[in-house]
């Protein structure tokens, strides 16, 4: 705690994750892992390759907890993360907005019979814009979706960078393999 400034009270995150969380202040999150096992956890793995890049998309790594047994790989008990304060996640924001899209094409009277569906395969018609009525329906989320979209690409090409990083090394036959 820097000087002048009133001290952290821990505080056990509400979130329902799968590892426990611990907040301190408004800086800092805890990230206890529940299942231990030996070597470097993803969560660690992933945030120290995001910290050593500097990539500001997502919260930076401040530290570990480890625990180191004997002639055994190091295994991680814990991440510590910068806390960035929010109003929720991708998966409530999607959640409320699905509600809310039903509920705007129920109550809209010109709908049509059937929903407005492109020309093309599945592929296709994710690269044309909506329909202007689903526009409307979906309203704000669009553009929300879209900008996560594009930070979880930006993030991607970030892990993906070192061709000589053994855990983020990209596997182009497997990519050949799944694009269409």
């Amino acid at each position: 705690e820097a000087a002048g400034e009133a001290p952290r009270r821990p505080r056990l995150m509400s979130a329902d994750q799968s590892n426990s969380g611990v907040l301190s202040g408004d800086r800092f999150m805890l990230q206890v892992l529940r299942a231990i096992e030996e070597g470097p956890s993803l969560e660690y793995e992933v945030g120290k390759c995001l910290a050593e890049k500097n990539f500001r998309g997502s919260p930076r790594l401040a530290g570990v907890l480890e625990y180191r047994a004997p002639e055994r790989e190091a295994s991680t008990l814990g991440t510590l993360f910068e806390f960035v304060p929010n109003q929720g996640d991708a998966w409530r924001l999607s959640l409320d907005s699905l509600d809310r899209y039903f509920d705007a094409v129920l109550a809209d009277t010109r709908r049509p019979g059937e929903p407005p569906i492109g020309q093309g395969s599945l592929v296709q018609r994710a690269r044309q814009p909506p329909d202007d009525r689903v526009i409307d329906w979906i309203g704000t989320y669009v553009d929300r979706i879209r900008l996560l979209g594009m930070r979880t690409a930006e993030l991607h090409v970030v892990l993906s960078s070192d061709p000589n990083d053994p855990v983020f090394a990209v596997d182009k036959k497997s990519i050949a393999k799944a694009l269409p």
